[in-house]
């Protein structure tokens, strides 16, 4: 075994998937951008905290309406 390990520096990797990204064409970041979408939306369907995620974006949603009808109330017109 070699020791002492080395790991990647995670600046230089996104730094490479950064330019990995810019090099694709608009059609293929889109469909990159979509899949990591879709992923994540998968892993929130499949999650066994599902209850709780719900739970948490409907308490947000509610305060950011709350916010919005505060802020339109105090300089709406």
């Amino acid at each position: 075994m070699n020791l002492p390990w080395k790991f990647p520096d995670p600046q230089e990797l996104a730094r490479q998937r950064a330019e990995e990204f810019q090099r694709l064409t608009p059609d293929n970041r889109i469909r990159e951008i979509m899949d990591t979408i879709e992923t994540g939306m998968l892993l929130l369907r499949e999650s066994p905290n599902r209850q709780r995620i719900d739970e948490l974006f409907l308490q947000r949603e509610a305060n950011w309406q709350r916010l919005q009808k505060e802020l339109f109330r105090k300089h709406g017109g």
